[in-house]
Order: C-alpha cells, then sequence, then structure tokens
C-alpha cells in the first residue's frame, strides 16, 4: 500500500467545490480511499459514482456528520486506520456562513455553532 494515499475530505458536497474537486484530486494522483464527509449529503452519493466512475481503483467512503462534532471525526479516522491500517491526508475543509440574517437576529445559540463548525471543525 505504500504510494496508495487515505485521505478524508471534510467539506465535500457542494456540486463545484473546493472540497469536491480535493476528492478528485486525491483520487486521480493515486488514492486508495477517499472519505467524502458532510453535513449536508444531497450530492455526496453522487460525487461518490462519479469517482468511482473516473477512477475505479479507488474506494469511496460516504459520510453524513456534523463537522464541529468530535466524536463523529474520530469514527471517520477510526474507520479509516482499522480497515486500511492508516491515514495519510485530512483534508479540513467544512466551513458554514450561518443563517442569512441581520447581526441583530443572529443569536448567540446560531453564532456560536458557526465559530464551533469554522474553527473546531
Amino acid at each position: 500500500m505504500v504510494g496508495r494515499k487515505l485521505t478524508v475530505d471534510l467539506g465535500a458536497n457542494s456540486v463545484l467545490g473546493i472540497g469536491r474537486a480535493a476528492a478528485h484530486q486525491f483520487a486521480q494522483n493515486g488514492a486508495k480511499a477517499v472519505y467524502l464527509c458532510d453535513y449536508d449529503d444531497s450530492h455526496l452519493d453522487s460525487h461518490k459514482r462519479e469517482i468511482i466512475s473516473l477512477y475505479p481503483g479507488v474506494d469511496v467512503h460516504v459520510r453524513r456528520f456534523d463537522a464541529a462534532d468530535e466524536e463523529a471525526v474520530k469514527a471517520v479516522v477510526g474507520h479509516a486506520v482499522t480497515s486500511y491500517g492508516r491515514l495519510d491526508v485530512f483534508f479540513a475543509n467544512a466551513g458554514i456562513i450561518g443563517a442569512p440574517l441581520t447581526y441583530k437576529d443572529v443569536t448567540a445559540e446560531d453564532f456560536m455553532q458557526v465559530l464551533k463548525v469554522n474553527t473546531l471543525g
């Protein structure tokens, strides 16, 4: 397995986003496995099908979870290590902007969720 990278890509759901592009780059450049992870999983399965069709030797895993959920992140890392014996790249690309509200309508809880995902995730 030397030379074949194992990657976890957080924030991979966007149709034309950085996470999707990174997953394709990892697959194209010899990744053994790629984990596509995002809180919104509406496009993850189609990204998986696309990557498998273009790079048939790559194992693609889809996970729906909040990047700020430490236990969920530990679980996907644990799965990679248990399944493949290692993890080479962890691409923490997750980020949110929160609800489109004026500053006076944003609650402390909403603000803290954005901060948690964008800094801890």
